[in-house]
């Protein structure tokens, strides 16, 4: 049976991947970003997804519009899940990021998605189901050179699900968290191939994550064959956080 996704970080990488499988799946889905994307531009171009896919552009780092705009979605149509896709890393030793840089994860990576489970959950509630995904990263519990305010944001996401979890638990609705490894995505392109070969040799598996590998694990979460599974973080890194 399809369902209702709202999805944020619509605009690139894992969330515009996410919201091409949900769609290709029957799925009605609400891609959300600050930017716009030329192939979801496309898609809601397309008459085959008349009806199936509203773009919505919204700038999350502002937590007035994180609390404000799934109340505007609910009013077009139901919100089943909730997926929190939406992130941003500015890599650097803490003492020298900027006060704008770190106000800007912290609102982006943990604020906005409180808001928007928040007012979802409220939704969810009173419907008695529901699934609200945030997606962190291995950052939230591996020291990272040059990642702590990121993975500090990331782990307070992680704590925050588990809490979610126990409160709406009883009403039905299910939260969980994926976190995934290093993805080649925009927010890695920093890495060179040093790196990334550091990376390789320290995963158990020697490989990459796909963002499709990601994909996969939050459509499972979505699934109804994941009905009993609540307050999970499932690390999606080839075994690098051993």
């Amino acid at each position: 049976m399809s369902k209702s996704i709202v999805v944020t970080g619509a605009s690139r990488g894992l969330g515009e991947c996410l919201c091409l499988r949900l769609l290709a799946d029957g799925n009605k889905v609400v891609a959300i970003s600050r930017s716009r994307s030329p192939v979801m531009d496309e898609m809601v171009a397309l008459e085959k997804y008349a009806g199936r896919l509203i773009l919505l552009r919204r700038d999350l780092s502002d937590p007035r519009v994180a609390s404000s705009v799934l109340h505007e979605v609910e009013e077009m149509q139901p919100c089943d899940s909730l997926v929190n896709v939406a992130g941003i890393a500015h890599p650097g030793l803490t003492a020298a990021l900027s006060i704008p840089a770190v106000i800007e994860m912290a609102n982006v990576n943990l604020i906005a998605p409180i808001m928007l489970s928040r007012v979802a959950g409220m939704y969810m509630m009173r419907r008695r189901s529901g699934c609200i995904i945030n997606v962190s990263s291995i950052a939230a519990t591996s020291a990272l050179d040059g990642l702590t305010v990121y993975g500090s944001t990331k782990a307070g996401l992680e704590q925050f699900s588990r809490g979610l979890a126990r409160e709406l638990g009883p009403r039905g609705v299910r939260v969980n968290c994926v976190a995934p490894g290093f993805l080649s995505t925009a927010m890695s392109a920093s890495l060179g191939e040093k790196d990334r070969s550091r990376i390789r040799r320290r995963t158990p598996l020697n490989a990459e994550i796909r963002v499709d590998d990601v994909c996969e694990n939050i459509e499972y979460l979505l699934s109804d064959a994941a009905k009993t599974i609540t307050g999970q973080v499932i690390k999606i890194d080839g075994g690098f956080s051993l």
